[in-house]
């Protein structure tokens, strides 16, 4: 009886036993099959939100803003630089391009300074329309104009006229529009012709961007680039499309102070701030959002941009930190307002960019620095233009 009952408690306990390691290994599959479920779940919603960033990608830079650019990992520095020199000494400083005037450049400048007198600037031209509108016949603008034209002796100084005749163009033009003579504001044309004008009074080649029009694959997308202007260095113009480009350049039509404003509340979650800083005020508070954002609007920024990242090729290798770090050197143009830019990018977040791959992880992140616009109207400014254009010819390698 005892053995029976000994029998009994042993069976009993291995069934417990065996009931037990039953239940512990179908809640193990159950958790198991959870985890694998939440892996997939997250794998898919990574894919998703992937793919979902690689169709919204634009496949024309034209339609592109900034927050295309930041789910590239692109971004536009917090604070401006003061002057256009100091975008081209950041060139200069690391990889030696674009270095100071010859004697023979400096000479051409000082020329140039001397014979450019006119002294204004766009928001006169676009906003003082009261003032415009009493005198249609231009003449609170053009006599200074035409004094300066007048005094251009030199043969050499062809180029100059050619400029300061595109401005009169572009004044004349707001001045029909003012006064209802005219349907339409100044258009981005005779401000692209302006550029053109004093980029070759330079001695700067400006060629149309789309000579340069160009498609490239970002995340899966094809995305065309066709910039305004590509300028090219004088010593390359019998061969601009075998060397390196110089600067990527992006106009656009005045922004009138409304449109800035709504500028302003689309592209910034927070009011502007008053006090301006720029890059050299190291101890001073500074936005958190770009000051660029309180001049130019976000799709024009993001248009830029996306042209220097598709062009990067136009470059060249010279502007390059051996294979670690690309410098893409642009121009923003806002009617006669010129804002120098710089897209800093390390060559492997370039390649993660171009890859076919069905996933991206942002590991690196790559700036656009910019300096404060300078007017090509204003007298100041101009002189301050017309070096850093100067300068724009000087890339090649300067021993230092």
């Amino acid at each position: 009886m005892q053995a029976e009952a000994s029998s009994d408690i042993s069976v009993s306990i291995s069934e417990s036993d065996s009931s037990y390691f039953l239940t512990q290994l179908e809640s193990a599959s159950k958790r198991r099959r959870r985890t694998k479920r939440r892996i997939r779940s997250a794998r898919s919603s990574e894919s998703d939100s992937s793919n979902k960033t690689m169709h919204s990608l634009s496949p024309s830079t034209s339609d592109w803003d900034v927050d295309f650019l930041k789910s590239l990992g692109i971004s536009y520095n917090e604070v401006y630089h003061p002057s256009p020199m100091d975008i081209l000494n950041m060139i200069y400083e690391d990889i030696d391009i674009f270095g100071p005037l010859t004697d023979d450049q400096k000479l051409d400048m000082e020329r140039l300074q001397e014979c450019l007198t006119f002294n204004s600037s766009i928001a006169e031209v676009m906003e003082d329309e009261a003032n415009i509108v009493q005198n249609a016949d231009g003449d609170i603008f053009f006599p200074d104009l035409e004094n300066d034209i007048e005094n251009l002796s030199s043969s050499s100084l062809q180029r100059a006229e050619d400029f300061l005749v595109k401005v009169q163009l572009m004044i004349s033009c707001q001045v029909a529009f003012l006064n209802g003579l005219a349907e339409n504001e100044v258009p981005v044309d005779m401000f692209v012709n302006i550029l053109e004008a004093f980029s070759n009074m330079c001695h700067i080649l400006p060629v149309p961007g789309s000579a340069f029009k160009c498609k490239k694959i970002i995340r899966n997308v094809p995305v065309t680039s066709s910039p305004h202007v590509v300028l090219i260095p004088w010593k390359n113009r019998l061969i601009p499309f075998a060397e390196e480009a110089a600067c990527i350049v992006t106009v656009a039509q005045v922004q009138k102070e409304k449109q800035i404003k709504l500028s302003q509340e689309k592209w910034t979650n927070t009011a502007p701030t008053k006090d301006v800083k720029h890059s050299s005020d190291c101890q001073s508070e500074v936005s958190h959002e770009p000051t660029i954002f309180e001049k130019v609007h976000g799709n024009i920024l993001g248009r830029h941009g996306s042209e220097l990242l598709i062009n990067e090729h136009s470059y060249g290798s010279i502007l390059s930190k051996g294979r670690i770090l690309k410098y893409l050197p642009g121009i923003i143009c806002i009617g006669t307002e010129v804002i120098f830019t710089l897209l800093k990018i390390t060559s492997s977040h370039l390649s993660q960019l171009k890859t076919k791959s069905k996933t991206f992880r942002q590991q690196t992140e790559a700036t656009i620095y910019y300096s404060e616009p300078k007017d090509f109207l204003w007298k100041v400014d101009r002189d301050n233009l017309i070096e850093a254009f100067i300068r724009l010819n000087n890339i090649c390698q300067i021993n230092k």
